[in-house]
């Protein structure tokens, strides 16, 4: 099976959204900490041992669902999908209940992983944003193995005090030379090239090695007005701190906590050209022993106010997938909960590319980078 989600010379390949909060305390005052992670136990009915990315951490979200149903829930974090298919097979039979996982990983894991079949019937599939449902990435043989739970862009995050938000409404935004030492990238390669590629009127889905020169010359007319290429804790500072005014790759994940507390300044949007979308699903394992308790665990994350949790979570926001999460105006408002019928339509989803339009982007991400 192909690598998935493997780190690269010490740098995560997928959207480090997952584990950008560890170690950011650098972040100004109003940033969020990740909370502790509870260690996973000796197994018991009374259990549920998950495998996680940081945003299910948080104890508003898991301890609704411990206190009603009287269970404990062991969680572990993970950074990338292939640390979690190491975790799984150093582990036991039925060591671990839930995962939750890149969409767009969960057809080629499945190869190797076996994940119990879900009914729709035990879920309100109705409330789920048709445009996120996707049913290349959840169904297998015809059977659904999993559903999406969380989602967002890869786009533009900015400082509405010190940006013109006209000037925002194109990708161009990142090289236009009046924003030049104000301009920030993720060091994040595969989603950022790909949304630029949506907003040069291409679909990830059918890339082909003809789509890089275009994005080549993009890439290094931001390299000549760009103030930083980084991580995303990196990026983040410098968006709150104002040593950057524009960061181009990031999107409501990266501002949505900033801009609902202490940084109301900042903002994010999809340009009318369209950007990127990421999704991640959440999944019950087959060797799992509670699968009745797992299945629960699903319903809660999915209804309306465990989406309304988990969209909010301390460690980063995004959108829900259920369009009835119980979010109170603000929190939609700092979602762009209203704008979200034009970014669905707008951005194409972050797709694993073959070996060869993969090594491509690498040497093309690494020329640009040390321009």
């Amino acid at each position: 099976m192909k690598k998935l989600s493997q780190p690269r010379n010490g740098q995560s390949r997928v959207p480090t959204r997952r584990r950008f909060l560890k170690g950011s305390g650098a972040v100004v005052a109003g940033a969020i900490a990740a909370p502790a992670i509870w260690s996973r136990r000796a197994r018991a009915a009374d259990e549920l041992n998950i495998l996680t990315w940081c945003d299910h951490l948080d104890p508003t979200l898991i301890g609704a669902f411990e206190e009603a149903h009287g269970v404990r829930v062991n969680l572990k974090d993970y950074e990338g999908t292939g640390s979690a298919l190491a975790i799984l097979e150093q582990s036991g039979p039925g060591d671990w209940d839930v995962w939750i996982v890149n969409s767009n990983d969960v057809q080629e894991v499945s190869k190797a992983v076996k994940f119990t079949e879900l009914s729709e019937s035990a879920f309100d599939m109705d409330s789920i944003f048709p445009e996120v449902r996707q049913p290349q990435f959840h169904y297998k043989d015809g059977k659904m193995i999993a559903i999406p739970e969380k989602f967002g862009y890869t786009a533009v995050c900015f400082n509405r005090e010190k940006v013109d938000v006209a000037d925002l409404q194109t990708m161009s935004v990142l090289w236009n030379p009046k924003y030049e030492g104000r301009i920030g990238i993720f060091d994040w390669y595969q989603p950022v090239m790909q949304m630029l590629l949506v907003a040069n009127g291409g679909d990830p889905s059918n890339m082909t090695m003809a789509d890089l020169e275009p994005i080549r010359e993009q890439l290094f007319k931001i390299k000549k007005v760009a103030a930083l290429i980084s991580d995303v804790v990196t990026c983040q500072t410098a968006l709150a701190t104002g040593d950057i005014d524009i960061l181009g790759g990031g999107a409501e994940f990266i501002v949505s906590q900033l801009a609902a507390g202490e940084k109301p300044e900042l903002d994010w949007l999809v340009p009318k050209e369209g950007g990127g979308r990421w999704m991640q699903s959440i999944t019950i394992l087959d060797g799992s022993a509670r699968k009745d308790l797992a299945l629960q665990f699903l319903q809660y994350i999915m209804s309306n106010d465990g989406q309304a949790r988990l969209a909010t979570s301390e460690c980063f926001w995004a959108m829900p997938t259920n369009m009835n999460a119980s979010l109170g105006a603000e929190e939609k408002k700092v979602l762009r909960w209203d704008d979200q019928a034009e970014y669905l339509a707008n951005t194409r989803y972050d797709i694993r590319q073959g070996p060869e339009l993969d090594e491509a982007q690498i040497d093309l991400w690494a020329e640009f980078l040390h321009a």
